[in-house]
């Protein structure tokens, strides 16, 4: 049986300006009606990938294909794709209506079809009873309806969305974040999204594409990332609060263990590594804060506590090891433990990430 044909395809894309080089060789495949988000940082060239896949921005090598066609020299309109931006980009002296059928105007598409298609598209978003409305006399989260709509009428094959919400407040975000999620799973579309808001990310892709200057990192269903990031940026960047990463020393190196020495007083012990570290060298380790539980027994890390968070369903925890070394910490539930007091912190082995000298996770690396 043939293999369907993915949704799109990226091969050896590079872009730059002037000498800098913004896109650096990048290969992406992604299947149809899947969700996948582009995330990192400003500056990461996941904007300018959009454009490029969009046909706005040309590229300097490499090759597209959309749905098994090469759109690598294709004009944006015969790409079959629909970018809904970070601003609006509404026509202010058009209505609601008018404004999400125009690009079907414009392809002078039949006016009995427009209609149709725009009230469809307004009733998949709730926006029926505003069509008449212009947009001075919509809400922020009414206006990017409405550029979703301006995409929906088109039915392409893939949507674009260049982080659609940054110009919401924080509840908007929330909400008109679960109408995308819940749009994807109604209309079946493959969309690409970009955004550096992680909670997006999390919550929204079927698969995330991190990407840190002109590169891609990893590429993974939210979960297998943020369980099993492939090296130190993947693992910082995934989590708020961030994850810890602190200076360890190797006390035993052996195919049945790796024991580290955390602080002055703290000793972990964690399976084996197959013999990628060796006994007194000084490593970084990543723990996550919701990773931590408060106890005593073996395998604990005495901490003192600087600031204590109440947020309702858990607690944030801000600490340092006796060496100085600083951790936050998330515990489940309300505790309040005195500012200057001690804590013995157990932290579950499994849990632990392990960086070497060049920044990869040699977890990862050991269960691939």
């Amino acid at each position: 049986m043939s293999q369907s044909i993915p949704a799109f395809e990226a091969r050896g894309v590079s872009k730059s300006y002037a000498q800098t080089a913004v896109l650096k060789s990048i290969d992406l495949t992604i299947e149809r009606g899947e969700f996948v988000v582009l995330l990192g940082p400003s500056g990461c060239g996941k904007s300018t990938l959009m454009r490029c896949i969009a046909g706005l921005d040309d590229i300097g090598g490499g090759s597209f294909k959309i749905e098994g066609q090469d759109v690598t020299n294709a004009a944006p309109a015969a790409r079959d794709v629909a970018m809904v931006f970070q601003s609006y980009a509404l026509f202010p002296h058009m209505n609601v209506a008018d404004n999400i059928g125009f690009g079907m105007r414009i392809a002078r598409r039949p006016k009995a079809e427009i209609a149709e298609r725009v009230l469809a598209a307004a009733k998949i978003l709730k926006i029926e009873h505003l069509l008449n409305r212009k947009p001075k006399a919509l809400s922020g989260g009414q206006r990017q309806r409405v550029a979703i709509g301006r995409a929906i009428v088109r039915n392409p094959k893939i949507f674009l969305f260049d982080e659609p919400l940054s110009n919401l407040d924080a509840a908007l975000r929330s909400e008109t974040r679960v109408e995308i999620t819940r749009l994807h799973r109604r209309i079946g579309n493959t969309m690409i999204y970009v955004t550096h808001d992680q909670v997006e990310a999390m919550t929204m892709a079927d698969r995330i594409v991190v990407m840190r200057a002109g590169v891609i990192e990893q590429v993974g269903a939210p979960l297998e990332l943020y369980n099993n990031p492939r090296n130190l940026f993947v693992a910082t960047f995934l989590g708020q609060p961030p994850t810890n990463i602190v200076s360890a020393s190797v006390e035993q190196s052996s195919s049945d263990a790796l024991v580290l020495r955390v602080g002055n007083a703290g000793r972990l012990t964690l399976p084996s590594i197959n013999g990628a570290l060796k006994a007194g060298e000084v490593i970084r380790i990543g723990i996550r804060p919701e990773s931590f539980s408060i106890g005593s027994g073996a395998g604990i890390v005495p901490v003192t506590v600087d600031l204590v968070e109440q947020l309702g369903n858990e607690t944030q925890i801000y600490c340092r090891l006796d060496d100085g070394q600083s951790l936050t910490l998330n515990i489940a539930g309300q505790i309040n433990p005195p500012v200057g007091s001690s804590l013995d912190l157990q932290i579950a082995p499994e849990q632990i990430m392990v960086f070497g000298a060049d920044d990869q996770n040699l977890r990862y690396s050991a269960k691939q």
